[in-house]
């Protein structure tokens, strides 16, 4: 899957965050969206900022001018396989 192809700018997943507690733990997801028009932003998302790919585009386009523009099967690969290839091992 060639992400460039699917959005004007190239995200990718970069860490995790519990805003919650140990025992009801409430998960963000740091995503990193580089673009050769704009800087490279980071951000906090909670997974239902990323539940489709209207969510995550709004969501990116909160932060910085760029457009997911995948299809839902796209958007799920890319999801699945940014989940897939994170080390969370370090993440408790």
């Amino acid at each position: 899957m060639k992400v460039k192809k699917i959005c004007t700018g190239v995200p990718s997943l970069i860490g995790a965050e519990n805003k919650g507690t140990k025992d009801n733990p409430g998960w963000y997801y740091k995503f990193k969206v580089d673009s050769n028009n704009y800087k490279s932003v980071e951000m906090l998302l909670h997974p239902k900022e990323f539940s489709s790919n209207v969510t995550f585009s709004k969501s990116i386009l909160n932060k910085i001018p760029i457009i997911f523009t995948g299809t839902k099967g796209d958007f799920e690969l890319f999801i699945r396989s940014e989940m897939e290839g994170f080390d969370f091992s370090g993440y408790h």
